[in-house]
């Protein structure tokens, strides 16, 4: 009987190694020769966002992977600030993905829009409305929870949204759904000045998903990486001092990178989005130059066209798995891509054996 590396029983029999070894977690039992009869180590969850709501475009998406374990598709949204639900959800498509296996948590959004979450938040009556209608549809549904992704909330809405949460989790459970919640990147210095009390939040809900991209992003004003190794880390750690437990984190991994443009001074001209999947078909076109970047711990790619440099930080099974490793490292729940269609097939292969 082993945990982890460390022995902690010998027995005769089978049937007295398991009977011993269900009481510990990533345990195994294995024979001398060091076979594997029996083992019930931890496995990452592996979720994966959709960014959609159709039923082809989704079903392709998961037929695109090897083992994830949730889909998110985009099926809710908060249609304006008297509560009203924009329902884009298709009974067939979570008949068809629970039929093959997949756990549905379908995503529900505020149009990132800042004034109509602040109006909604400021009508209690509006805030039952929708989540009456949100959680019920969803039992309709057959799902077994949602995930709420709110974005661009004004920080004088903190202590409204956290309510609303309450709200919505508390109705949620009564009728045996869970609650995820996405939550961005931050800093613990001034995170008390955000619209996310991660303390709060994360004593609320079941899991709290780390948007841990976009450390550089569409308006920065300089060119860095998407998500730094360092400062995935530093997320995880973050999120870990709010008290949430590691068995409610799940970290966000982005399957896309920034490409900048720089004129000839250096100077910042604009930027694009480049997708994991059509990285190697670049690399092939261009005349790149790779280095490494102790900074972000990423190779920087380089290449020169019309006068111009372009430059991104690469995102590749290697990244992927680095990410993988750091979950394992702080012994969270699992990871999040945002989003699927952006990958390969390959790269599911590389996330099966690590997960």
């Amino acid at each position: 009987m082993f945990q982890n590396t460390a022995l902690i029983g010998e027995f005769k029999t089978i049937p007295e190694a398991l009977s011993y070894s269900v009481q510990y977690s990533n345990s195994s039992v294995q024979t001398l020769d060091h076979r594997f009869l029996w083992d019930n180590f931890k496995k990452l969850q592996v979720w994966g966002w959709n960014g959609m709501a159709g039923g082809d475009a989704i079903k392709a998406h998961v037929n695109n992977t090897v083992g994830l374990d949730v889909d998110s598709p985009s099926y809710f949204e908060l249609a304006d600030a008297a509560g009203n639900l924009k329902d884009q959800s298709n009974a067939d498509t979570v008949t068809w993905l629970q039929k093959n296996g997949y756990t549905v948590y379908p995503l529900v959004s505020n149009q990132f829009n800042s004034t109509l979450t602040t109006q909604f938040l400021a009508d209690s009556a509006a805030q039952d409305k929708f989540v009456k209608a949100l959680v019920d549809r969803s039992v309709q549904l057959g799902v077994p929870g949602i995930n709420v992704d709110f974005e661009s909330l004004a920080g004088s809405d903190r202590n409204a949204f956290t309510a609303f949460i309450a709200k919505l989790t508390s109705y949620a459970h009564l009728n045996s759904l869970a609650v995820s919640i996405d939550l961005p990147r931050g800093s613990v210095k001034w995170n008390h000045l955000s619209a996310f009390d991660h303390e709060k939040l994360g004593s609320l809900v079941d899991y709290v998903v780390i948007m841990a991209y976009d450390q550089f992003w569409r308006g920065s004003t300089s060119a860095g990486s998407v998500a730094g190794l360092p400062w995935t880390d530093g997320g995880i750690q973050e999120f870990l001092s709010y008290g949430i437990p590691r068995d409610k984190i799940i970290l966000g991994i982005p399957y896309y990178v920034r490409e900048w443009k720089l004129d000839a001074a250096g100077a910042l001209q604009s930027n694009r989005t480049l997708l994991m999947k059509d990285i190697p078909a670049l690399l092939a076109s261009k005349s790149t130059k790779q280095t490494w970047d102790k900074t972000f711990e990423q190779y920087r790619i380089e290449y020169q066209e019309d006068g111009f440099t372009y430059v991104f930080w690469l995102e590749d099974e290697a990244t992927v798995k680095a990410r993988l490793d750091m979950a394992k490292k702080y012994d969270i729940a699992g990871v999040a891509a945002w989003r699927l269609g952006y990958d390969q097939a390959e790269l599911w292969k590389l996330i099966l054996q690590n997960k």
